[in-house]
């Protein structure tokens, strides 16, 4: 009896012990804050739709349970080859909750993937970090692929209103009996990035193609979605409803300014961090408390560089206290600005939540934040010209009336100023001051002068900065300009222009001389060890080369700046949609009034010879359409499908080459 009670006793125990061990295995897998240590790959983590996650060797995903969408989710391929890791653990972020893969491999890029699963949603977040350990600046390109154990039957593609053609993700329904809908989010809507995307009915796989630069010695990242929602519609509202601040909150602050593809959740002005209350006013001090409650403070008055400025208590949202020794106020108000100076106040009055008023020494601050209000923006969106100090202002200022002088390797250029986008005086791709103009070219320069003449927006007398104190002016917001693929030409100097090239071009071939014009030229390039050979691709995809005559490439930008860029500084010119000469402008205008003819068949053959034509047909295109009958037009639009699609696929038709290197046109006859 003895030996049963003492079996039945360690039967117990042991009983008692796998119910702990248990217990303990299950704690270990539940990421979150608060949660730190090693782990083992691969790791698994449940959802609230019944999905069980994998996260595998290699970073990339796998569902489990009933069904499951996922076969092989967020994989990153390069050159065709996926990710290599040397070891088969992780570790957790404390802070965060964020499960952290070290040292994965990719060609001859290494990353590391955070990965933090929302049990509320169902949805993975992943953040990939490049490092470019060399001394030299890389180009990598990749794709992030989800593969699925199911065909799609439908899907849609989520694109960001503001920007043409930009995807922020992809909606696809299955084939597992419409059970769910997978949702895949490649970016936000203030990506600094131009992806494409890559999906289809009947596929079982999503893409997204991201190309990134990193400066030597630097990092970079991205970061995605990836989960389902009960219907295409459901999946459509959650990406479009997605609060991007909220979505990177807990991700710290020195790896979301690096994030290339999401920029909602940027709450911070310089390398200072916003503090903001949800229910009250907060006041942090230099030891590290934090008060809350109601801040008493009517107005801010300062004094400033530029004269006194007084602000309001509604229109201020938070303020910093900077310097070591000797301490200054920066104040930003609700629309962005950014007000540096002495406030003339030493104590900030906070009512606490019991009601006791109390008096916080302005020494003793170290930034101070007001609950988010009611009339607040949900982001700053600077469609006004302004100026950024070095001192951390940021100030909005009236268009100047005059050109802006600036000295570039091509000379004093004098530049209207609505045509100017911005000006860097630090620039992260150049060690002197860079110029943006509205279509998109940049060139390496100095700003001529040592003081700015500024008049800040809503006050009366004009103000004097040195130029050495600022940091950035910006004449006009270009982040939601829609991308244009037109003409440019690059310099070996890391220029670019957007523009076409002007003026006859004088070839000496290897049997003669040639004159060219430059608006008839698709791609110009120098002969690699030759300072004056060129290969000119022209408009009918005919090539040339030989020895250009003219030291010098005339270039009009699409600004209206006129540039003489030196051959040898030249590195390639590309222009999409070349003109054809006077005598082929003709002949395609003469077929688009065949596009109008009574006979069908005589229209069909018509627009088959446009299509033969090639892209450079579009500009005329273009210009007759609006003249033209609806059926006519109906088939300049055909033909611009027909181009467009066979320029993707890189088969454009061209013609047919012929002896000596240059090919020739085919026959038009009327």
């Amino acid at each position: 009896m003895r030996i049963l009670s003492r079996a039945a006793a360690i039967l117990i125990l042991l009983i008692i012990v796998t119910f702990h061990g248990t217990a303990v295995a299950r704690k270990r897998v539940m990421a979150g804050p608060g949660t730190s240590g090693t782990i083992n790959l691969p790791f698994a983590q449940s959802d609230s739709n019944g999905n069980q996650w994998m996260l595998c060797q290699g970073g990339y995903l796998q569902q489990q349970g009933n069904m499951p969408l996922f076969s092989q989710g967020a994989m990153i391929m390069s050159n065709n080859q996926g990710t290599q890791q040397n070891n088969n653990q992780a570790k957790v972020d404390e802070n965060t909750g964020e499960v952290v893969i070290d040292n994965l491999v990719i060609g001859e890029m290494q990353f590391t993937r955070r990965v933090k699963f929302d049990q509320s949603t169902g949805f993975v977040r992943m953040i990939d970090v490049f490092k470019n350990n060399t001394a030299k600046e890389q180009h990598f390109d990749f794709t992030v692929q989800s593969n699925f154990n199911y065909s799609t039957n439908g899907g849609s593609p989520i694109t960001d209103p503001k920007r043409k053609g930009q995807p922020l993700g992809w909606i696809g329904s299955t084939g597992n009996q419409g059970w769910r809908s997978v949702v895949e989010i490649y970016n936000g809507k203030r990506s600094k990035l131009k992806t494409v995307s890559n999906f289809g009915t009947g596929n079982n796989f999503a893409s997204s193609s991201y190309s990134l630069v990193i400066p030597a010695g630097k990092e970079a990242a991205i970061m995605h979605l990836h989960g389902s929602a009960a219907s295409p519609a459901a999946g459509e509202e959650f990406v479009n409803s997605l609060d991007e601040r909220k979505l990177m909150k807990d991700i710290p602050r020195d790896l979301r300014r690096i994030i290339m593809n999401f920029g909602g959740a940027d709450n911070s002005v310089g390398d200072l961090e916003l503090l903001r209350g949800d229910l009250f006013d907060v006041i942090e001090t230099a030891g590290g408390d934090q008060f809350k409650g109601t801040i008493k403070t009517p107005t801010y008055k300062l004094t400033t560089a530029f004269g006194p400025v007084e602000l309001p208590e509604n229109k201020v949202i938070a303020m910093f206290n900077i310097g070591q020794f000797k301490s200054r106020q920066l104040v930003v108000t609700i629309d962005g600005q950014v007000i540096g100076g002495l406030l003339d106040r030493q104590a900030i009055d906070l009512e606490l939540s019991s009601g006791q008023v109390t008096k916080i020494p302005l020494g003793q601050i170290t930034r101070l934040g007001y609950r988010k209000r009611a009339d607040e923006p949900e982001e700053w969106v600077f469609n006004k010209p302004y100026v950024t100090l070095r001192t951390g202002e940021r100030l909005f200022v009236n268009m100047p009336k005059g050109p802006i002088t600036f000295a570039s390797r091509y000379g004093t250029l004098a530049v209207d100023p609505s045509s100017i986008a911005s000006i860097d005086w630090q620039s992260e791709v150049s060690s002197v001051h860079e110029l943006t103009l509205t279509d998109g070219t940049t060139l390496a320069g100095l700003f001529a002068g040592d003081q700015v003449d500024l008049q800040r927006d809503g006050a009366d007398a004009p103000i004097k900065l040195d130029a050495a104190r600022l940091l950035r002016w910006q004449f006009k917001n270009m982040e939601d300009a829609p991308e244009t693929d037109g003409p440019s030409l690059d310099t070996a100097s890391g220029d670019h222009f957007v523009g076409s090239l002007t003026g006859l071009l004088h070839i000496e071939t290897s049997f003669d001389a040639l004159q060219i014009a430059g608006e008839q030229i698709a791609h110009l390039e120098r002969i690699k060890e030759s300072p004056s050979d060129v290969q000119i691709k022209l408009w009918d995809g005919a090539t040339v080369s030989g020895r250009l005559v003219e030291a010098d490439l005339s270039i009009k930008t699409q600004s209206g700046l006129e540039i003489k860029v030196p051959l040898g500084l030249m590195k390639e010119y590309d222009q999409p949609l070349p003109q054809p000469p006077s005598a082929m402008t003709e002949q395609i205008k003469s077929l688009v009034k065949q596009l109008n003819a009574d006979d069908w068949k005589e229209r069909d053959r018509a627009q088959e010879q446009l299509v033969s034509l090639g892209m450079p047909v579009m500009t005329v295109l273009n210009e007759m359409r609006p003249t033209q009958s609806a059926e006519a037009q109906t088939r300049i639009d055909a033909i611009a499908k027909a181009l467009t699609g066979a320029a993707k696929d890189k088969s454009v038709p061209a013609a047919n080459p012929q002896p000596g290197g240059v090919q020739a046109l085919p026959l038009i006859q009327d």
